[in-house]
C-alpha cells in the first residue's frame, strides 16, 4: 500500500482530498476533509450519515477511485477543528 497525502485549504469549506492510498496503482480508499465542520466552525455539530459522507467523498475523490455508495465513516479531528471522511477501504 502506498498513501500519497495531498494539501487542504483551512480557509475552504468544503470537501478537499487529504490523502489517498492505493495498491497495485488502484487507489482503494482515502481520506476527505471538511475544514469549517467541527467544534469551531460555522456548522459545528453536524451529524453525518452515511448518505452526507459517501457525498463528501464523491465530491473530492482521487482519480482512479471508485465513486458511489461503499465503506464510508466520519471522524472529528482532535480538538474539533474539522471532520475528516475515510472512504472505501483496502483489503475490505
Amino acid at each position: 500500500f502506498t498513501t500519497t497525502p495531498s494539501a487542504v485549504d483551512p480557509t475552504l469549506c468544503q470537501p478537499q482530498l487529504q490523502s489517498a492510498t492505493s495498491c497495485d496503482g488502484n487507489v482503494c480508499s482515502f481520506e476527505v476533509a471538511i475544514p469549517c465542520l467541527g467544534d469551531a466552525g460555522s456548522l459545528s455539530g453536524t451529524d453525518a450519515g452515511t448518505e452526507q459522507c459517501n457525498a463528501w467523498c464523491n465530491a473530492a475523490a482521487p482519480p482512479g477511485a471508485t465513486p458511489g455508495p461503499g465503506f464510508c465513516q466520519v471522524q472529528s479531528v482532535d480538538g474539533g477543528t474539522a471532520i475528516v471522511a475515510r472512504c472505501g477501504g483496502c483489503g475490505i
